[in-house]
């Protein structure tokens, strides 16, 4: 596991590495898709779903995800993973590691210390480097090598095939940050870092069914299901209410206001933000909606 691939995982939620990595055949799509068109009275916006890691074969999407993309004039994402060279360095190394002298040994249980020691050896980390980093990189990094077992790479996802696309053609502005996004994680106590790192050791043997309901639930724009699954996820770790609403609702509130200024803007955005922060009554959708704007899904 190299410094590239932490910092790429870095960027994603321990909800999204659990509930959100999803493979859809791109000959598979029926119904709607995880796609809302979202409509002030003077502006319209396209808000898709997003999947952080896929298989290379789900492509090309869908018709009416790409053709909504075509229309728009400027792509949003949650952090721009391709300008991950830009962070500067120093906040990425207070980040992801330890000061010297310490490792995760320290800021969890003995019981949690050892089921991840015995993590480790199984997926072949070296613990002399990896037992220096966060709890919360540990977590990212044991779930995104259980993801990369059945397949599902984040140079797949969706942020970074529309970020591709993008280059040269159309403008890119973030939700939040890579910074924010650091900054999230590093912000939560021990207790809370501890249970994201004990839910990504103790759920791998459930992935793999996890993964094929949303599957099922994206492929046919599902939420009901989506919502069920990332509820399950969010319970899994304890059902830490604190912890829901730093990592996922304050969040919603927080984008839901950002896309606001795009629908009164002049210029039409196609935002692609967790599908996970669009379902249920506290997301996205939800929020759009309370505020009188028309909400459509595709």
């Amino acid at each position: 596991m190299n410094i590239s691939r932490i910092k790429k995982l870095s960027l994603f939620t321990a909800v999204a590495l659990i509930c959100l990595f999803v493979y859809i055949p791109s000959t598979c799509y029926g119904g709607n898709n995880f796609l809302w068109k979202v409509r002030s009275k003077t502006n319209t916006l396209y808000l898709l779903g997003s999947i952080h890691s896929m298989k290379q074969d789900v492509y090309p999407l869908s018709k009416t995800i790409e053709d909504s993309f075509a229309r728009s004039s400027v792509l949003a994402v949650e952090a721009n993973i391709n300008d991950l060279e830009k962070v500067n360095p120093m906040l990425l190394a207070l980040s992801v590691a330890y000061p010297d002298g310490e490792g995760f040994e320290k800021h969890v249980s003995a019981k949690t210390a050892d089921l991840v020691k015995a993590r480790m050896s199984e997926s072949g980390l070296p613990y002399n480097i990896m037992s220096r980093y966060k709890a919360w990189v540990l977590g990212i990094t044991l779930a995104s090598m259980e993801l990369d077992k059945l397949g599902y790479k984040p140079e797949y996802g969706i942020d970074s095939h529309f970020l591709t696309k993008s280059s040269g053609s159309k403008r890119v502005v973030e939700l939040e940050s890579i910074e924010f996004q650091l900054n999230l994680f590093n912000d939560l106590s021990d207790a809370e870092q501890e249970v994201l790192l004990l839910s990504s050791v103790k759920d791998r043997d459930a992935l793999k069914e996890d993964m094929e309901q949303l599957i099922t639930a994206w492929r046919t724009g599902n939420t009901k299901a989506v919502e069920r699954l990332t509820m399950k996820e969010l319970a899994a770790q304890g059902a830490k209410s604190e912890l829901g609403e730093k990592l996922l609702f304050a969040r919603n509130r927080s984008m839901t206001y950002k896309i606001e200024a795009y629908l009164n803007s002049n210029e039409t955005y196609f935002v692609v933000v967790g599908a996970g922060h669009l379902v249920g009554d506290k997301g996205i959708v939800q929020l759009l909606r309370q505020k009188g704007y028309a909400v459509e899904q595709m």
